[in-house]
């Protein structure tokens, strides 16, 4: 056969679908050209056409063995190239591609599957999870177009509950092309664990898989040990007694492994959709025996799909009569080593050589049970049956103790053989009997109902004891009640070590009802002892371990449980002791070592001596504890090591309960030890709630605590003298109607530390709320609400905390405190303390008695150490709300706002400061003004700060005036005296009666100062602003609003009067910005000096965007008169304003350097878009008198520049120019519109060392009457002429009017180096 050049392809019938019903015509075609190259003649025709074949087929097996790897895949070293001609006439240069290969898909490699099986299914009864390796090899096979396959399959899966099985096998698949079909069989080993027990099996699995059906079939036979007990249950319920035995029953499940066999033939599912998922549905039966089983046929139904690449997804429905019907799903991932297939291969069922072989995961196992029933009980640690003499007060004499002939009574059985258990039937009952006296190795057990004894069986642990056969039986009295023993004479019952007494009931014993001494190793269980005469539960140096569970104390006349000496552990859970008697509810002293522990247990004493704990060497734990009535103390600890341990819990109420006790509801004294009470109320107490004394352990108070309804005079509700130790609350700490102090520390030697997690509340206390005195503890508060009911005592008081040395500071979290309606003392006072005392916030809200009454909502007075307020919030009415005197620590805030009624707000003096408040309200006051009586605690100024080192700082909101409060009415609104640094932000001040605010410093040290921003003062009878040798003062943003009487009286008054002492580094700096001043009696801003030369004090004046209106005559906006070196600038759109009703000589600025010295130089500048609107006859723009040197600018104040529209007025004056002085006037606007004016007026000049440049002025003159003279500029006086002058630049000159002289330049007699050019002329 030739060789064809090219293989021509149909692409509509060359299939590519894995799953179609129709082949492909074409599918061996290619094979058979293949196989015709293999069979080609190679040189000579001298070889047989089968010798050609066998080499060529030699030849073609070593080409596909000799392969470079591609993911696994086997591929000729030399590929063959042919070409593949498309029907559609496209060409297509391929290596193999398109045509089979020798060996298909991948040559060899490892497929890794991965799944979940969830259900049940035959012999097995739980969900598993199975990883498979499936290592392949494709094999040569006698026909090119068939295929080979071997394989192993590896599979481990586990259970839900973590159980292991596995697989191991070999098979091999063949494929056969004519049939279009795979062949395969396999053998397995198979080991499964899902049982807890391991079985094994051999399995043989034959397949087939083609076109249209598929079936398999599966042989198991299982080797090794095939039966196995899996399980083994105790029967609950069946135990019972016989004779003086307890008999019990039991089942056993028995696994058995099963041979057998299942098979199932499955067909494709017709239509598109479930052809394009590869859907398969499947039917078979199976078959699986065991010797003495019966035999379990059953059916198998099972749908396939593969809903996505590589996912394989199974619903199975399995029936038999044995394990029922099962339905389980299945999905498997194929996520690594899955052969690849050509397009030729996947149109055949090739491509299915990989699928997973079909078989069950587990080894077929049925589970049977079997019950053994009447089994004998075996006590584990004898080895031998359990045994038990029985007794029943109803039988008659003489038995021998069996379950049917049991003894009349526990002493009978006591001195019969000797067997495991003494117990005594439901219903029995005993009077005026002996005590129980019990010896070592008794266990003496009554029956009840709830009452549960249990005991070992060998192989299944503690199961209940039965019950006796007429229990419960209405046949007989009382057959559920415990065994019962009255008024037994003497004790109730005697313990022995080593011995248990459980389930019986002890009425009015006339000793003790349990008395253990000296024992050990006791278990005392299920009961009762009522009225005893003595003790309830008496222990006295015991040992070991000690158990009593369910066991109850009511009203016994001694103690009702005591534990004395010794060394013991006692457990006493579930039970109640209720105490009416005399003695104690609870009694636990002397103990070396060991614990009681009570927990889940209740105590609940009344009108007896309560509970106490002396001198304990261990631990002691109490639950559930209720004290009312107590005629000593509820709860009292005393003595003990420093490893005891006393704790009271609550496991079942809210707190632990003392009320209405005579003496301490709680009294600690001398304990070095750990007490801890888990919740506390204590409430109607007669005497101090809690009183710690001499505590060098611990005492902790967790959860919240409650203290209430103290009626007693002088008793505090928590009162601690002389500890070291530590006191702690972690919850919150409430404490009420207390008729002495809160809490108190008190004169009593404390070094210890206090403290409180949670918040504290305390009200109602007839003194002091919380209080330190002459006391050193270590206090740390968190939140805490405070309020008392005295007007004699403050509500937190601390005095000489630390006593002298740093420790024992004082921290609260954050404190709100109310005040007493007409108290007379401070309603905090915080006095000659050295430690910090702190607080993360103080809101204290006081309607103390009236001013004078030294009774303020805060007093902070004699502290060393540093007083923290954290974030300080007061409100008071009639008195003052802060005042602090003497302090050398310093006082501290974080922010805060005061708000006072009918009274000053602060009043601070001899106190370093670090205080910063949102806002201040106060007034009005009724103090003197404090010019002429100036004292401590006056009620003159909203605020008054005297000698205060620091920062004193109102912030405001930043934004509005009046957010940092308002002052009003006050004598001052703000004094201040020697103070460190002030900041005003937002403070309004209206109608003080002498000032606003005031500034005095008797020295000029460097660093006082003060800033204003967004401050009002208005309508103040006196000065708005008054400030003496203040060195740094800024406003800014703020008003100054009609402010003063009389000429006296200014918006702000800057005076000096003391020398500095460095003109180089030191100044007096004022600075105004952005502010409104309106004046109606004088100069608006006034800074001078008192008369005295002030050679070395250097005047720094900064005015910017201000506005000044002055509403008086002979008033100026700003007025400087001062005797010493001057920097004034005034730039940036200030204006200055007169007007009003017949206002007359006015001036927006006026200067007057009144110093001779040339060294004290006067720097004036005034530029940049000010404006001097002056409305008034005879008034000047600007004013300027110079006894000394000079540098003046006035320049860029355009826009209204100056607008002078009073008769004989000067935009610009210079009453006496001094020698050495340099002034420079230029683009300004200078508007005269009143008659008889002048523009720029030099009234006297020393022209010695002098110069006037002026340039570029605008000015403006109204010529409106003939009888007046205008003038432009004009030189009057002149001394030492000639005067250098200049201007670069015309000076324009508008005439309004037309009547009047007009003169553009006056020289005025004097004479002039250099011309000045006026409207286009030179002059002169």
């Amino acid at each position: 056969m030739d060789f064809p050049e090219k293989i021509v392809i149909e692409p509509d019938t060359f299939m590519t679908d894995q799953n179609t019903t129709e082949r492909d015509p074409n599918a061996k075609m290619h094979s058979a050209c293949f196989a015709e190259v293999i069979q080609m003649p190679v040189s000579t025709s001298s070889y047989s056409g089968r010798f050609m074949k066998i080499a060529f087929r030699l030849i073609a097996g070593a080409i596909v063995l000799a392969i470079s790897a591609m993911s696994g895949t086997v591929l000729a070293d030399e590929e063959g190239d042919f070409t593949t001609i498309i029907a559609d006439g496209s060409e297509v240069d391929d290596t193999l591609d398109g045509i089979s290969s020798v060996v298909p898909g991948n040559g060899m490699g490892t497929l890794f599957r991965v799944g979940h099986q969830a259900g049940q299914t035959v012999g097995l009864n739980e969900s598993i999870t199975h990883l498979e390796a499936m290592p392949y090899l494709f094999t040569h096979t006698k026909n090119p177009d068939d295929a080979g396959m071997l394989f192993g399959n590896f599979r481990l899966f586990r259970t839900n509950r973590g159980n292991l099985g596995g697989t191991g096998g070999i098979a091999y698949r063949f494929y056969n092309y004519d049939t279009d079909r795979i062949f395969g069989f396999g053998f397995y080993y198979d080991r499964d664990d899902s049982t807890n027990k391991v079985f094994q099996q051999s399995a043989l699995n034959v397949e087939t898989m083609g076109r249209y059906w598929d079936a398999n079939a599966n042989f198991y036979v299982p080797f090794g040990n095939r039966q196995q007990q899996l399980d083994l249950q105790f029967n609950n319920g069946s135990q019972r007694f016989s004779g003086f035995n307890i008999l019990y029953d039991q089942t056993r499940t028995i696994g058995t492994a099963m041979r057998g066999f299942d098979t199932e033939i499955g067909v494709p599912v017709w239509g598109q959709l479930a052809q394009k998922f590869e859907t398969r549905v499947y039917a078979g039966t199976y078959n699986f025996q065991a010797s003495g089983i019966p035999q379990v046929w059953g059916w198998r139904g099972r749908l396939q799909a593969e809903p996505l690449p590589n996912v394989l997804a199974e619903l199975t429905v399995t029936n038999d009569d044995t394990f029922k019907t099962n339905v389980f799903f299945n999905i498997t991932w194929t996520f690594a080593g899955k052969p690849e297939w050509n397009k030729m291969e996947k149109s055949t069922q090739m491509y299915r050589m990989a699928e997973r072989v079909r078989r069950n995961y587990n080894v077929v196992i049925d589970q049977s049970k079997v019950v053994d029933s009447g089994l004998v009980a075996i006590n584990p640690a004898t080895g031998s049956p359990w045994t038990v003499s029985h007794v029943d007060s109803q039988a008659g004499p003489g038995g021998i103790g069996s379950v049917l002939d049991p003894y009349q009574t526990i002493p009978d059985a006591q001195a019969g053989p000797d067997r495991d258990i003494i117990f005594t039937h439901a219903g029995s009952e005993y009077n005026n009997v002996a005590p129980i006296t019990l010896v070592s190795g008794d266990r003496i057990l009554g029956e009840g109902q709830s009452v549960n004894h249990y005991i070992d069986i060998q192989g299944f642990g503690s199961k209940l004891l039965p019950h006796s056969p007429l229990y419960g039986s209405p046949l007989r009295p009382n057959s559920l009640l415990r065994p019962t023993f009255n008024d037994s004479v003497g004790d109730g019952v005697v313990l022995a070590s080593q011995s248990e007494f459980s389930g019986f009931i002890l009425n009015n014993p006339t000793g003790r009802g349990v008395s253990g001494i000296g024992v050990s190793d006791v278990i005392v269980n299920y009961v009762d002892v009522n009225d005893a005469t003595g003790e309830g539960i008496y222990l006295s140096s015991t040992t070991g371990s000690l158990s009593f569970d369910t066991t109850n104390v009511t009203n016994s006349t001694g103690d009702a449980f005591v534990v004395d000496g010794g060394d013991p552990q006692i457990r006493y859970q579930s039970g109640t002791i209720t105490n009416t008697g005399a003695g104690y509810g609870v009694l636990i002293q002397n103990t070396t070592g060991g614990s009681v522990n009570m927990t889940s247990s209740t105590v609940v004493d009344t009108s007896s001596q309560g509970i106490l704990l002396s001198s304990i060497g261990g631990g002691a734990v109490l639950d559930n504890v209720s004290i009312t009535g107590s005629t000593q103390e509820g709860i009292y600890v005393t003595g003990g090591s420093a490893n005891a341990i006393i704790t009271v819990r609550n496991t079942v109420q809210p707190s632990t309960v003392i009320d209405s006790a005579t003496n301490s509801s709680i009294y600690v004294e001398n304990f070095p030890g750990t007490f801890e009470v888990d919740g506390l109320t204590i409430q109607n107490r007669n005497s101090t709630g809690i009183l710690v004394e001499n505590l060098t352990g611990r005492m902790n108070i967790i959860g919240n605590t409650t203290i209430s309804n103290g009626v007693s005079p002088g008793t505090h509700a928590i009162d601690v003298n002389n500890s070291s130790g530590v006191i702690s609350f972690s919850g919150d700490l409430g404490i009420s109607g207390s008729a002495a102090q809160g809490i108190s520390f008190d004169n009593g030697g404390n070094t210890g530390v206090f403290n409180v997690d949670g918040t504290t509340t305390i009200s109602g206390t007839t003194n002091e709320a919380f209080i330190v005195l002459n006391d050193s503890p270590l206090v740390t508060l968190g939140n805490a609400v405070l309020s008392n009911n005295s007007t004699t005592s403050s509500v937190l008081y601390i005095d000489n905390a630390g006593q002298g040395g740093t420790a024992g500071q004082v921290t609260f979290a954050n404190v709100t405190v109310g005040g007493t309606t007409g108290s007379t003392v401070p309603t905090v006072h915080v006095l000659n303390n050295t430690p910090i005392i702190g607080f993360g916030s103080l809101t204290v809200s006081a309607n103390s008695a009236a001013f004078p009454v030294v009774a303020p909502a805060v007093y902070v007075q004699d502290n060393v150490g540093n007083i923290n307020l954290g974030d300080l919030n007061l409100t008071t009415i009639n008195n003052l709300a802060f005042i602090a005197d003497n302090n050398s620590g310093t006082i501290s805030s974080t922010g805060g706002i005061i708000d006072v009624t009918n009274a000053a707000a602060i009043d601070i003096q001899d106190s370093s400061l670090s205080m910063n408040l949102t806002s201040v309200t106060a007034g009005p006051t009724t103090g003197p003004d404090l010019n002429i009586t100036d004292g401590f605690f006056l009620n003159s100024a909203g605020i008054r700060l005297v000698r205060t080192p620091g920062l004193f700082s109102i912030e405001g909101d930043g934004v509005t005036i009046d957010s940092g409060g308002t002052i009003t009415g006050a004598t001052h609104g703000v004094w201040l005296n020697d103070i460190g640094r002030v900041n005003l932000n937002g403070l309004e001040i209206q109608a003080p009666t002498v000032s606003g605010i005031e500034w005095h410093e008797t020295t000029v040290d460097d660093g006082p100062r003060v800033n204003l921003d967004l401050v009002r003062v208005q309508d103040s009878l006196g000065d708005g602003i008054r400030i003496i040798n203040g060195r740094t003062f800024q406003m800014t943003n703020s008003e100054l609003l009609d402010n003063g009487t009389d000429t006296t009286e200014h918006s702000i008054e800057y005076t000096a009067n003391l020398e500095l002492n460095d003109t180089t580094d030191d100044s007096f700096t004022i600075t105004l910005q952005n502010n409104i001043i309106t004046d109606d009696s004088a100069d608006a801003v006034r800074i001078q000096t008192a008369g005295t030369l002030m050679d070395d004090s250097v005047l720094n004046v900064l005015l910017e965007g201000n506005t000044i209106t002055n509403t008086a005559s002979n008033t100026a906006g700003l007025s400087v008169i001062w005797e010493g070196p001057q920097n004034i600038t005034v730039s940036n759109g200030n204006i200055f304003a007169a007007n009003g009703t017949g206002v007359t000589n006015n001036q927006g600025i006026n200067i007057d350097a009144t110093s001779t010295d040339l060294a004290d130089l006067l720097t004036l500048q005034v530029f940049n878009n000010n404006e001097f609107i002056l409305a008034g006859a005879d008034s000047e723009g600007i004013q300027i008198q110079t006894e000394g040197p000079s540098n003046i600018l006035i320049s860029n104040n355009f826009g209204n520049g100056f607008q002078m529209s009073g008769d004989t007025s000067y935009g610009i004056r210079f009453l006496d120019l001094a020698a050495n002085s340099n002034v420079q006037i230029d683009t300004n606007i200078i508007n005269m519109s009143a008659v008889s004016s002048t523009a720029i007026n030099f009234d006297l000049v020393d022209a010695t060392n002098s110069s006037v440049t002026i340039d570029n002025n605008n000015i403006s003159l109204f010529a409106g009457s003939i009888l007046t003279t205008e003038n432009a500029i004009r030189f009057n006086t002149m001394t030492n002429g000639p005067l250098q002058i200049g201007s670069g630049i015309d000076n324009p000159v508008t005439i309004n009017g037309n009547l009047g002289s007009i003169f553009l330049f006056r020289a005025g007699g004097g004479t002039f180096n250099g011309q000045i050019r006026v409207d286009g002329q030179l002059f002169p």
